[in-house]
């Protein structure tokens, strides 16, 4: 285990059997150097996770002919719907390769010759218009006739 500071961790006997399981889990593989928190950040995924598959297993029991038990195809199932909706899996690498050839294989269309720069169609692009100019009423209009008149008569 990491160093640790705390006086409960330092004896061995207070730590619960779960957390030294986790702690020789994480030995095994190597890891020499964390932080005392990690084990209890382990410990609640690895709850959560346990208890999601067995809520997960009840209801898929339940689902089926109403049984009371929990069996193995319930949990298999469980299991298989939470790594499907909590781990992402990697596209296996041939078959990435096949659908990058197949789409590869159709050429692009050729670029048209113009003059100029070439920009994408106005409603792609983010120096197109964005609005439109009201029109004005006629009240408006009025008014504006109204005080260009009365300013032109000041002025002559």
């Amino acid at each position: 285990m990491a160093q640790t500071t705390d006086p409960l961790l330092s004896n061995i006997k207070s730590i619960p059997k779960d957390a030294q399981i986790i702690d020789a889990i994480v030995k095994d593989e190597g890891i020499t150097d964390y932080e005392d928190r990690i084990i209890n950040r382990l410990l609640e995924f690895v709850n959560r996770y346990a208890g999601n598959i067995i809520d997960d297993a009840q209801r898929f029991a339940n689902h089926s002919n109403n049984k009371k038990t929990i069996d193995v195809q319930d949990v298999a199932l469980a299991i298989n719907q939470q790594s499907n909706k909590n781990f992402i899996t990697t596209p296996d690498k041939e078959l990435t390769a096949i659908m990058a050839k197949s789409k590869n294989s159709v050429p692009l269309p050729q670029i048209k010759s113009s003059s100029g720069m070439r920009l994408p169609p106005d409603r792609y692009s983010l120096i197109a218009c964005n609005y439109r100019l009201k029109s004005p009423s006629k009240k408006v209009s009025n008014m504006l006739v109204y005080f260009v008149i009365m300013y032109s008569e000041k002025i002559g």
